[in-house]
């Protein structure tokens, strides 16, 4: 039932390939890029795929989990690329027996001294389990906040496929993950050279991406049941991960010139070719997953280990995650 926080699974983009969604003046660098990886929203799409593989019921799940997150600042080290920030993950879950279910969560940590809501996501989802296998299909919509001062990822869609065969004590699955949306970045000139110095031109950038993911697991389910009384249930689950993906990317430029603020005029519209990345091979990971019940209480602790096989010069590519979550389940 935990479900892991994070920014979704953009963190399986091409570092280099995918402009980031930015204010206006920000700096474009590799390690801004770069920080749309962020392992806290791998955890959550892998740990959902695990955690719904056992459905025995209609279930409601109301939690509360802390964890930790990597974000590109002003103040991110050049040494790391990024800085590693502090967020909680409230979420509120609703599983029906027929495999159909809902979830909505949100996304908060401390901005400018200010803890704020940075992100939320609605997630629709619907499972199939049986002895030997299981198999499930979710969307998740996401909604980013715009006045912050840290990097999240622009792409907002994400389908995510997954299956497991479950017949050996050695439990190997596949996921495909595909993420995708239109955003624009916009740039501001004001020319100095025009007098009487006040004509803006704006060049609009609008950028349709895609990146599709795949993910093969090796997994095994530990379970105790009556641990300490006849009411309590403790399962771990330690799995290793390896994913591949590939993007792409098309970006529309339009100029759009203001003179002091009362005439409009859009002067041209530019199209680049397509930028096309191949299957890469991203990362490799370990994931500890334990989840402990006591009757209606929930106590999930779990850790994901990851390095990096294509991370830009100089940000570091070993990256440890956390996420502790507690929470009712009825």
């Amino acid at each position: 039932m935990p479900t892991l926080a994070g920014a979704q699974v953009v963190d399986t983009a091409r570092r280099d390939t995918i402009p980031p969604a930015v204010d206006t003046g920000r700096q474009i660098t590799a390690a801004y890029v770069d920080s749309l990886m962020s392992d806290d929203s791998l955890m959550k799409d892998l740990s959902a795929f695990i955690d719904s593989l056992s459905r025995p019921k209609t279930l409601l799940a109301i939690e509360l989990g802390v964890g930790n997150g990597f974000f590109t600042t002003k103040s991110a080290t050049a040494a790391t690329g990024y800085t590693t920030k502090t967020f909680l993950n409230p979420s509120v879950s609703y599983l029906h027996k027929s495999g159909f279910g809902i979830s909505a969560a949100a996304y908060a940590t401390e901005d400018q001294g200010m803890w704020t809501v940075y992100q939320g996501a609605i997630t629709p989802s619907f499972d199939i389990g049986r002895r030997h296998w299981a198999a499930g299909i979710s969307y998740t919509r996401y909604f980013n906040k715009d006045s912050i001062s840290f990097g999240v990822s622009p792409l907002r869609n994400d389908v995510y496929l997954y299956g497991v065969f479950k017949k050996y004590w050695l439990e190997p699955g596949l996921a495909f993950d595909w993420t995708f949306d239109m955003y624009q970045l916009e740039t501001i000139i004001q020319p100095t050279a025009y007098p009487p110095n006040n004509r803006l031109d704006t060049f609009a950038n609008n950028i349709y991406a895609h990146v599709f993911a795949g993910i093969f697991t090796l997994q095994h389910d530990f379970e105790w049941f009556g641990l300490f009384n006849k009411n309590d249930h403790f399962a771990f689950t330690p799995t290793l991960m390896t994913l591949a993906d590939a993007s792409n990317y098309n970006i529309s430029v339009s100029r759009v010139q203001k003179d002091g603020g009362k005439s409009k005029s859009k002067l041209q519209a530019l199209r680049e070719p397509k930028q096309t990345t191949p299957v890469t091979f991203e990362s490799i990971s370990a994931l500890l997953n334990g989840v402990y019940t006591y009757k209606h209480f929930l106590i999930s602790p779990q850790v994901l280990a990851t390095y990096f096989l294509n991370a830009s010069t100089g940000v570091q590519p070993f990256r440890v995650s956390y996420l502790f979550n507690i929470g009712l389940v009825f």
